[in-house]
């Protein structure tokens, strides 16, 4: 089943977490577009965001994220009659790492909606790493007693 076929390419595709919707990038030329269509279809496509790259669907609330330039961006959405974006807002500024052709995600976003995991630029001479924190609150509690 086709379901994307621009005369340049498409990339990056993620279903929603129902299975009901596509977004991918499409690219004509230097630039790029994110539509989302219905899956299996046939409704037409939606454009949700020029210059966008990257999409990752909320797990848990209607909305999805895209990288623009050095921007993490968000749309909600409503898919009553048909999938209905609100118009693009930042969510923060960030250094992203460029991925080939933007078509690799180079952030998440955790279930609770309030924190991100970003893969960030660095220089060929850093060290990179990634540092997860886990129990944080535990360590806090018993580093800095309250009683």
């Amino acid at each position: 089943m086709v379901v994307a076929n621009s005369p340049l390419f498409d990339s990056a595709a993620a279903f929603s977490p129902d299975g009901h919707w596509i977004a991918y990038v499409e690219y004509l030329g230097p630039q790029s577009t994110l539509y989302v269509q219905p899956f299996p279809g046939p409704d037409p496509k939606v454009t949700v965001a020029s210059g966008a790259l990257t999409p990752v669907w909320s797990r848990t609330s209607n909305e999805l994220y895209f990288v623009k330039g050095a921007t993490l961006m968000a749309v909600s959405f409503e898919t009553k009659a048909g999938f209905r974006p609100s118009r693009p807002r930042k969510v923060l500024d960030v250094d992203f790492q460029v991925t080939s052709a933007g078509s690799l995600a180079n952030f998440d976003v955790h279930p609770d909606i309030e924190r991100f995991v970003v893969v960030k630029n660095s220089s060929p001479d850093s060290i990179t790493e990634l540092n997860v924190v886990l129990n944080w609150f535990e360590e806090l509690k018993r580093l800095v007693p309250t009683e």
